[in-house]
């Protein structure tokens, strides 16, 4: 009997189902051990767990809605309009990426020698720039250059450019936040 056992133990398939149990059990110890320690220390410290905090009431504005949005909603409902939002924003630029690369990617395969050379001057060009640097380009080059409301770019009564919502701060505000939170 105790010669069936010692082969049993000496398999190398119930040695590792073995140790793998052990690992799991100790991995869930020290799981258990942590999470009790915070429950405990934060009853003591009287902080609230949990998610109640998703239905309270948000009163943040956001200008651009798709869901109906209002400030007096919970903030499960910003969050939706955040997704919503990032959806439509994602949606919107890959569509416009999947254009651009496509005509870019036709033209540098013209026999025009002038639009294969400028869609190649602009893949080598867009290739060794940073995205921080366009994020930052489009931001304090574009749209801060853009006039105030009252002065809108009128395209034909449909459609105006102008900076409204913009955040008030300098180049060097956001650059000492880019700097401070990798």
């Amino acid at each position: 009997m105790t010669a069936r056992i010692a082969t049993f133990l000496r398999d190398r398939k119930v040695r590792d189902v073995f140790w793998q149990a052990v690992a799991t059990v100790a991995l869930v110890a020290i799981v258990w051990f942590f999470v009790r320690n915070a429950s405990q220390n934060m009853v003591k410290a009287g902080m609230a767990s949990g998610f109640n905090f998703l239905w309270r009431d948000s009163g943040i504005e956001v200008p651009f809605n798709l869901t109906g949005y209002k400030p007096s909603d919970s903030i499960l409902a910003l969050l939706w309009l955040g997704i919503v939002n990032t959806l439509l924003v994602s949606v919107c630029s890959i569509v416009v990426a999947t254009v651009i690369g496509f005509t870019v990617g036709l033209l540098r395969l013209s026999r025009n020698w002038l639009l294969s050379s400028l869609a190649g001057a602009y893949v080598e060009f867009v290739r060794n720039i940073p995205l921080l640097f366009f994020v930052l380009f489009w931001y304090f080059g574009v749209l801060a250059a853009l006039p105030a409301p009252r002065e809108s770019l009128n395209f034909l009564d449909v459609a105006f450019l102008n900076r409204r919502e913009m955040p008030r701060l300098n180049r060097h505000e956001i650059l000492n936040y880019l700097l401070d939170n990798p």
